[in-house]
């Protein structure tokens, strides 16, 4: 079987220098696709990269804003990124004559057409990495907002557009691939005909010696810290409801929250001053150091509970983990015995309270979860997998 030598990969937005679930996942699926011997360049609005296995062409130019990209049939996250820099980038790349087209997130979904004009004429495979089922996602978020309030409003339209979107390219598809069993399990069951495969994260310390040069946990502060990209404004909902309820309870307990990632500047200054015992920190340069001075990791998202990257840092850090119950799928771990387990936003605060104080505990459960995603998280078996399984599909044209 001829193996396919170039894969044009359209992320919507470029992940070079990104740091988010989002960007990591593109990156780490992309480059151990390239670590296969195929040639990978991948294309979207932002930053270009020439280093590392997989040439990432930045688009230089200014997404749509959300008035524009109203009256279109698509969803705003991509909508968005269909202006003319972009459609010019991506038809240059088909003068390339790749092999396969990857449509990489739904935001990537507005270059269907091209993407599929291009396989009749070439006989190409398209591969769709769906990160979330995303009209579930959407859907759910926005039948939680009321109707009575413009937001509601819009948010059912665009939940309604990025569901159409998204059954249209994933019928379109040759290949869907999925971060977990439960995504799958939700997208078969509307797209039965549809081949899917499952490609859970990898973590760049997954093949490493667990470090030992960290401060004890008893050392260190009674602090928690919630790792997070801000740049949806679900995220941000999630965080503004996890903060509010927790906040006085851990300052009269004196323990304190930091709320470490950036995507909103304006957002996170806006809560510099807010609050008693939380601190929103933006990004910040050395992750490593910062969770090696906290005690618990908090994982805290009622809306859209995917797989969390953000638990592969905590894990690989050595960082004991609280998860609130329906915020993580397919890490592997147990509830109760891998880390701590709040089953609503009301018992968050005693949770982490109790834990903070319990350093026995945290020791059990950090290296519990560690003993747990051991073997599992390397990114070089994902390549070769989604290789694999695209070489069959060429086969059997």
């Amino acid at each position: 079987m001829n193996r396919p030598l170039r894969w044009s990969w359209w992320s919507g937005l470029s992940p070079v220098g990104v740091r988010s679930g989002l960007a990591m996942y593109s990156r780490g699926l992309a480059a151990s696709v390239a670590a296969q011997g195929v040639e990978v360049r991948g294309v979207g609005l932002g930053a270009p990269s020439t280093s590392g296995p997989v040439e990432w062409f930045g688009v230089a130019a200014e997404p749509r804003s959300r008035l524009r990209a109203l009256a279109s049939t698509n969803p705003y996250i991509a909508n968005r990124l269909a202006v003319d820099a972009h459609i010019t980038a991506l038809e240059a790349e088909l003068k390339r004559n790749p092999d396969v087209v990857v449509l990489d997130h739904l935001m990537s979904g507005w270059a269907l057409e091209l993407a599929t004009a291009w396989r009749r004429s070439t006989g190409g495979i398209i591969v769709h990495v769906a990160h979330n089922d995303e009209a579930a996602v959407r859907t759910r978020w926005a039948a939680e907002t009321p109707w009575s309030s413009p937001r509601g409003w819009y948010l059912r339209f665009d939940g309604a557009r990025s569901a159409r979107l998204q059954a249209k390219v994933i019928e379109a598809a040759d290949l869907v691939t999925v971060i977990t069993e439960a995504d799958q399990a939700s997208i078969a069951a509307r797209h039965h005909s549809v081949p899917t495969v499952v490609l859970m994260p990898g973590h760049p310390a997954a093949d490493l010696e667990p470090s030992t040069d960290r401060p004890a946990l008893e050392s260190r502060p009674r602090s928690v810290v919630l790792l997070g990209t801000l740049d949806w404004e679900a995220k941000r909902q999630n965080v503004l409801e996890v903060v509010s309820a927790v906040d006085s309870r851990l300052a009269d307990a004196g323990v304190s929250l930091r709320v470490v990632g950036g995507g909103d500047d304006a957002f996170v200054a806006a809560q510099h001053g807010q609050w008693r015992a939380t601190t929103f920190t933006g990004a910040v340069d050395d992750l490593g150091a910062e969770l090696s001075q906290n005690r618990v990791g908090l994982v805290a998202e009622p809306i859209g509970g995917g797989f969390k990257l953000k638990s592969l840092d905590y894990v690989f850090a050595g960082l004991p983990m609280v998860v609130l119950d329906g915020s993580m799928e397919g890490l592997g771990v147990t509830s109760g015995v891998d880390h701590g387990a709040p089953a609503s936003v009301g018992e968050l605060a005693d949770v982490l309270i109790d834990a903070v104080n319990d350093v026995e505990s945290l020791e059990r459960w950090a290296a519990s979860a560690l003993s747990a995603v051991s073997g599992r998280f390397s990114w070089s078996d994902r390549g070769e997998s989604l290789v694999d399984r695209v070489i069959c599909l060429r086969a059997e044209r």
